[in-house]
């Protein structure tokens, strides 16, 4: 029995991998995070004093609360010098390997 449900996860897991259009889907997620990560604060300066209230949460849906790829991944999102770069892991769900795919935001 734990062969068969083992095998059975290995056939998911492997079915879900090979997916024709995930790396499309994936690179049109990534550059949807693109346009949400640069569109201006509108709460950013305004939680300064005491008095004010902290920001609300964002939604439960939002696309920026848990970014994931179309494998179901976590989104990697890097700040720095060269602006926002997104990771996706890709198919094997591990960073640094030859299916990533990568977008970057801002300067170029």
């Amino acid at each position: 029995m734990r062969r068969l449900m083992i095998a059975s996860l290995l056939l998911a897991a492997s079915a879900r991998a090979q997916t024709p259009g995930n790396d499309d889907a994936t690179r049109a997620l990534l550059q949807r995070l693109c346009g949400e990560l640069s569109m201006p604060c509108d709460a950013c300066g305004k939680h300064r004093g005491p008095a004010t209230p902290a920001p609300t949460a964002r939604p439960a849906g939002d696309l920026l609360r848990h970014p994931a790829d179309a494998w179901g991944h976590a989104v990697q999102i890097s700040v720095g010098g060269e602006g926002i770069v997104l990771r996706s892991p890709g198919a094997d769900g591990e960073l640094g390997t030859a299916d990533d795919i990568v977008a970057a935001c801002g300067k170029n």
